[in-house]
């Protein structure tokens, strides 16, 4: 069982650095998207595994919530991995191993049969992950429901870690619901209880977290603090999937004033750390975002080579509030370059007259 949970969790790592949770809503206000539903994985799954690794057997904080490249949620373990209980950790596992394979679904399937073994503390963290999956799913009814009841025993047991992630977890489902008035108390509440338990990593997620709802409220120059002083501490910290976040929030919000040069500045640097570690979904969440201003620049063949590979790789791990981004965007740039010319630019970039039969018949699916 040792070398089970090892094996799995050094699988977990090798696919997991290729992944981040961070995503944003880069498409205009009506038909925004957030990134920040796709993003919560990554640090999940990257901060599990290294608890499997590790072999951990007591609790561990938060990692990372959200960003303009996406909201990240905050991974709550309890020690779960080190459990001696068999019959919660071998499911447990397999759902972790399922989510570095981006097998949202199946691994929610795992970790209903884990919560079955799972008492108090240990069911706030398989609830928080089973939420977590259903977020990037774009699930958000159901992930909001898993949050709560996440939130509900923490609060029950007095667990203040526990809390901490929940309360911001679904801070994050209630910004993507348009309820930005409790997201923001919730986040607010999550950012005073990670300063308590001194999680600097938990402080700079709420931070960036706080940061993107008022950049939804139009306050962008609070939104710039926010996001300078989440940057500030993981770079303290070292944390680069926060650093990615912040970066592309950053840059978010400089697209927002019209500051493309500075917005793009951003976003390549973001996507260059992204690369740089792996990180897919990052990856993807940067592309995009570098579409969006080149589209704002009229640029239309620099941006729909942005835009188509970060659709394909959206497309790859399954990360549907991605897919549904991009290829709206994808939509507003058709419309934008007209019909016959964006089909010759698909060609001209490469593609197969069915591979752009198939991309048109998707885009005319989608609403704008």
């Amino acid at each position: 069982m040792k070398n089970l949970r090892v094996w799995g969790a050094v699988a977990a790592v090798v696919i997991a650095v290729a992944v981040m949770v961070t995503f944003y809503f880069t498409s205009p206000a009506k038909s925004r998207v957030p990134l920040s539903l796709a993003g919560p994985v990554v640090g999940v799954i990257l901060f599990v595994a290294g608890q499997l690794l590790a072999g951990a057997r007591t609790r561990r904080r938060s990692a990372r919530t959200s960003s303009a490249q996406g909201n990240q949620a905050a991974p709550y373990l309890d020690g779960v991995p080190g459990s001696l209980n068999l019959r919660l950790t071998i499911p447990f596992d397999e759902g972790v191993r399922l989510m570095s394979q981006y097998k949202w679904e199946q691994a929610i399937a795992q970790f209903e049969n884990a919560l079955r073994h799972a008492k108090r503390t240990r069911a706030v963290a398989v609830y928080g992950l089973i939420a977590e999956c259903y977020f990037t799913l774009g699930r958000y009814e159901n992930a909001l429901e898993s949050f709560q009841k996440s939130l509900g025993l923490a609060t029950e047991c007095r667990d203040r870690v526990g809390e901490a992630a929940a309360l911001g977890n679904s801070g994050l489902v209630y910004k993507v619901k348009g309820d930005l008035e409790t997201a923001l108390k919730r986040l607010q509440s999550a950012l005073k209880a990670f300063r308590v338990i001194n999680d600097r990593r938990g402080v700079a997620n709420s931070l960036g977290n706080i940061g993107l709802i008022y950049h939804d409220k139009g306050e962008l120059d609070t939104a710039l603090k926010y996001q300078q002083d989440a940057l500030k501490i993981d770079q303290e910290i070292g944390f680069k999937q926060g650093a990615v976040n912040a970066l592309g929030n950053i840059g978010l919000i400089y697209k927002v004033m019209g500051r493309f040069d500075d917005a793009l500045k951003w976003y390549q640097e973001s996507l260059r750390i992204s690369q740089g570690i792996g990180d897919r979904q990052g990856a993807a969440i940067g592309l995009g975002n570098i579409g969006n201003v080149y589209r704002h620049k009229n640029e239309s063949d620099n941006a729909l080579k942005f835009y188509l590979e970060a659709l394909h790789i959206h497309d790859e791990i399954g990360t549907a509030p991605g897919q549904s981004n991009v290829s709206r965007n994808l939509g507003l740039l058709r419309s934008q370059m007209g019909a016959e010319n964006f089909l010759a630019a698909c060609l001209k970039l490469g593609m197969s007259q069915p591979d752009v039969d198939k991309l048109v018949a998707r885009l005319d699916s989608v609403k704008l």
